[in-house]
């Protein structure tokens, strides 16, 4: 089931991760699944629209570019950058948004499991994963957002082998 929730539901500190194309304009998925897109204006691509939805445990990030109508490049959903399993992703929002893989016209080259870990170490030495990342560079981007903000625990970033 797709819900909308609210902007602040999405924790930008993850960022995203372009997950799949939609075969729907924007005012398809407004019309078929009661979603409502926040028009906005963005540099180099002009005219675009975002919105957040759940779907089952898992949010994303809706965004159409263009006008309302257009399908050629669809509606993108994104998935936030620490989702631990891309290939259930792409599936529930196949499911829910009620199209076929095969039909979409992107999908995500990396499906597989989020291998860079981004841990923390205690003042008592124990190490804690927090999050898992599709990509090194989110994970170390992560890691120093943490860090600035002064907390004494140390943060690492290690690649699953």
């Amino acid at each position: 089931m797709i819900k909308q929730v609210p902007d602040e539901e999405w924790n930008s500190l993850y960022g995203y991760e372009f997950l799949c194309e939609l075969p729907y304009s924007v005012q398809e998925v407004c019309d078929k699944f009661g979603i409502e897109f926040e028009e906005y204006l963005e540099d180099g691509l002009g005219e675009c629209f975002a919105a957040i939805v759940r779907v089952e445990d898992s949010l994303y990030f809706l965004r159409g570019f263009g006008d309302l109508t257009q399908k050629e490049i669809g509606v993108c959903a994104n998935m936030s950058g620490d989702h631990p399993d891309p290939q259930l992703g792409l599936e529930q929002v196949a499911a829910n948004f009620k199209v076929s893989i095969p039909d979409m016209a992107h999908i995500c080259e990396d499906l597989s499991r989020p291998r860079w870990i981004l841990t923390r170490q205690g003042d008592d030495g124990n190490e804690v994963e927090m999050h898992r990342f599709l990509r090194e560079h989110t994970a170390n981007w992560v890691m120093k957002k943490y860090t600035e903000r002064g907390h004494k625990q140390c943060y690492l970033v290690r690649e699953e082998t």
